[in-house]
């Protein structure tokens, strides 16, 4: 593979006010930037519109709210037509070390085809506890790793991507994180956890009803597709757990 080319991916709504601080703290990473609006305010939109015009980042914009798994797949689709190889998906309200990040970008390139998602480390150098929902994706993924997956980071390999999400689009809202994961260790691709020391986290809005019945379909769906891809699946863990000659 020829040298990755890496942006930045930021889905928002509404959240204009947040967006300077964190492409300010980003900077140095010195990545292209695709911000994606998932249907903001007019007001919302029009800062969003004269950001755009004072940094030079690409804004896509979706006229109605679509939910995140949309919109990232609209973000991804455009990467790949501008020609970058590689997505850092970064959430809006959060901020992780700046190094970290950096020997993320780093491990992607010695690893392209790999997908990696970020972990988020508290001051004590801790991870958050695996909860029910997490147990059970990396169940139904047949991995520990995607057990160890939370929303905030990802590092995508665009291309590749792309190509599972033309076959499995996965969940339109905040579901998609998690279901593109499992479908992603389904087709035996590598994914990978990266440690990510936490600087600073925004409490999120809250989770409607409508996201806890997405959710809680979106279970559903994988446990069903995990059953029946069962034997296969089975047959990839012993192979994964026999000694290497």
């Amino acid at each position: 593979m020829n040298d990755p080319r890496v942006c930045l991916l930021i889905v928002l709504r509404d959240q204009h006010e947040l967006l300077p601080e964190l492409l300010a703290h980003l900077r140095p990473l010195n990545l292209p930037v695709l911000a994606i609006d998932d249907g903001s305010r007019l007001d919302s939109a029009a800062r969003l519109d004269h950001l755009a015009a004072q940094t030079g980042m690409e804004l896509i914009r979706l006229v109605r709210r679509s939910g995140k798994g949309i919109a990232v797949r609209a973000a991804l689709d455009e990467a790949q037509r501008l020609g970058y190889t590689h997505a850092l998906q970064h959430d809006i309200g959060d901020a992780y070390e700046l190094a970290a990040l950096e020997a993320l970008i780093a491990r992607s390139r010695r690893h392209p085809t790999t997908l990696f998602f970020g972990v988020p480390l508290d001051r004590q150098g801790m991870a958050p506890a695996p909860q029910l929902g997490a147990l059970l994706a990396g169940m139904n993924a047949f991995s520990r790793r995607v057990r160890e997956a939370r929303p905030g980071v990802r590092l995508y390999p665009i291309s590749s991507f792309n190509q599972m999400l033309a076959r499995f689009p996965c969940g339109s809202g905040a579901e998609f994180d998690v279901e593109s994961l499992i479908h992603w260790r389904w087709r035996d691709a590598p994914c990978e956890p990266h440690p990510l020391p936490l600087l600073a986290r925004r409490e999120g809005r809250g989770i409607t009803i409508a996201q806890a019945w997405a959710s809680l379909l979106m279970h559903l769906r994988t446990t069903f597709g995990m059953l029946l891809r069962s034997p296969w699946l089975l047959r990839r863990l012993r192979r994964d757990r026999e000694p290497q000659p």
